[in-house]
């Protein structure tokens, strides 16, 4: 089973030459057992039988309100419904979201999910008694005027057009499209967005400009994980109304975020979606690029040594750990405590049993 998703990174040994940083090797983290390695994240064994999810406690402080928006609504449904059913805590709401293959629209992940209608009316049903609303995923920002005739979409956008249901967007042609004509749906802009302005990179003052001129277009407006717990810049602003990125498998402060989202989108614009995921920056950590990439995620403290502390001067042979942006549960319930109140978990790229690892790993303990 592969883990394209974990708390930890990637790790590297990296040995000099010449006055130059090169790569000696890079592994994938080992699984199974608790491994600390970025400030006391872990990686857990699987828990407990498949898809069974028996008298789920929170992570959480349950006195006060969370959302989690949880993702593969679609191709994890099967896990979903029971994960629901057994989680039965006061002041939590859910929602769910997913992309769909073949769809112009679509962006964020190299692949949509593919469903045959009956079965798509039968998940949205499922959720809907529950209480649970469906987020479209719409969030590919290379879309113009031309794309809105889409009959797939349209089709979904009229399908779900609803008060629980929300659709996430970029800026531009489809927001302005889905808030003439969708009024009900609550519209909620991408974290792309926010890349593509290279918002992480501006002074305080502006990122807490930026954000109040966006919470004021949005009912939700997703923020880059770099910013998850600035509190100098959160507090400043209305946090129920910014949704956090849990579990976001990029590199912290990735410098190919936006390259790689704009691949996407042209992947989802000319043949609906790609065959893939390719890490851009895993790629460059192989090739040439790996010393300039290095010394970028330096620079953010992002390169770090065993105990998980940053490095600062590269030694010979050293076993580097490149930070990825998880969160730990314990900092979600510090953000909880702190007025934060929208929560997203990402995972509709990989297998339902790593998906579940990762739901027991930020959102549920298990009793024994």
């Amino acid at each position: 089973m592969s883990h394209p998703q974990r708390p930890g990174g990637d790790e590297m040994r990296w040995r000099g030459s010449n006055g130059k940083l090169r790569l000696f090797g890079l592994a994938k983290a080992a699984t199974g057992e608790p491994r600390a390695d970025t400030g006391g994240s872990s990686h857990l064994a699987m828990p407990g039988p498949e898809f069974e999810f028996a008298r789920c406690r929170s992570t959480w402080d349950t006195v006060r309100m969370i959302h989690w928006n949880l993702s593969g609504g679609i191709v994890h449904r099967d896990l979903l419904v029971p994960f629901i059913d057994a989680l039965e805590v006061p002041n939590v709401s859910l929602s769910v979201h997913d992309g769909f293959s073949g769809l112009s629209w679509s962006g964020g992940r190299e692949k949509g999910s593919t469903i045959e209608p009956a079965a798509l009316d039968e998940a949205l049903e499922q959720y809907r008694r529950r209480g649970v609303g469906f987020n479209l995923l719409f969030s590919n920002h290379l879309l113009g005027p031309e794309d809105l005739g889409n009959e797939y979409g349209n089709l979904l956008l009229e399908k779900l057009h609803d008060e629980r249901n929300g659709v996430v967007v970029c800026d531009g042609v489809l927001a302005d499209y889905v808030r003439e004509r969708y009024p009900k749906y609550q519209l909620i802009r991408s974290v792309i967005d926010a890349y593509l302005d290279k918002v992480i990179d501006r002074r305080p003052d502006a990122i807490v400009r930026y954000f109040q001129e966006k919470t004021q277009q949005y009912d939700r407006v997703v923020v880059p994980s770099e910013l998850n717990q600035r509190f100098g810049v959160l507090d400043q602003l209305d946090k129920s109304k910014l949704e956090f990125l849990a579990n976001n498998n990029c590199f912290w402060h990735c410098p190919f975020v936006v390259k790689h989202y704009t691949q996407i989108a042209r992947g989802f614009k000319s043949s609906g979606g790609l065959p893939n995921r390719v890490c851009i920056a895993e790629e460059a950590a192989r090739g040439p690029g790996r010393d300039p990439l290095l010394e970028h995620l330096r620079r953010y403290d992002a390169v770090l040594n065993d105990s998980g502390k940053p490095v600062k001067k590269f030694k010979f042979g050293q076993r580097l750990i490149l930070k990825k942006s998880w969160m730990t549960a314990t900092g979600i319930a510090l953000m909880q405590r702190k007025g934060c109140v929208h929560f997203k978990v990402q995972g509709r790229d990989v297998d339902s049993k790593a998906f579940e690892e990762t739901l027991h790993l930020l959102v549920v303990e298990y009793d024994a």
